[in-house]
């Protein structure tokens, strides 16, 4: 059982990574131009924290572990550098937001944020490959709005 509550912390600080990400894109969506944009990110971040929170049934049945990669420092030190950039955001222009979006994107992938669970359940194994998808795709959307501007 205190493997199961290690995991569920875990899981749990994992969504609130994604949706602390979702909120910064949330609040760029209020302050710069495209709008749209910046929503669409918000709430694909909302879907991240849940298909994250969908793990938590699995816990108990055995089915999930964290990975020997598994560190909460990092996760808190991200989620604590976001929750600044969401203070700073009203003093950042359209460029700066899509560098710090684009970071974010990069450090997930960097830093195998994702890949902190023993993926060996094919079910978990298909989130982790969504998660990963939906972070490369924004990363993409990010490099190519960055461009156009």
């Amino acid at each position: 059982m205190e493997q199961a509550g290690k995991v569920n912390a875990a899981i749990e600080l994992m969504a609130e990574h994604e949706r602390t990400i979702g909120r910064l894109y949330s609040v760029y969506s209020d302050l710069l131009p495209d709008k749209e944009f910046w929503q669409k990110l918000a709430k694909e971040e909302e879907y991240h924290a849940k298909w994250i929170t969908s793990f938590t049934e699995d816990v108990y049945d055995g089915e999930i572990r964290l990975s020997d990669k598994f560190q909460s420092e990092p996760i808190w030190q991200s989620i604590k550098r976001i929750k600044q950039m969401i203070e700073d955001a009203k003093d950042q222009t359209e460029g700066q937001a899509l560098i710090n979006a684009l970071a974010i994107e990069d450090m997930i992938l960097e830093k195998d944020f994702i890949d902190l669970f023993d993926e060996g359940e094919p079910s978990v194994q298909e989130v982790l490959l969504k998660l990963i998808q939906g972070t490369q795709n924004h990363r993409l959307r990010i490099e190519d709005k960055l461009r156009s501007i």
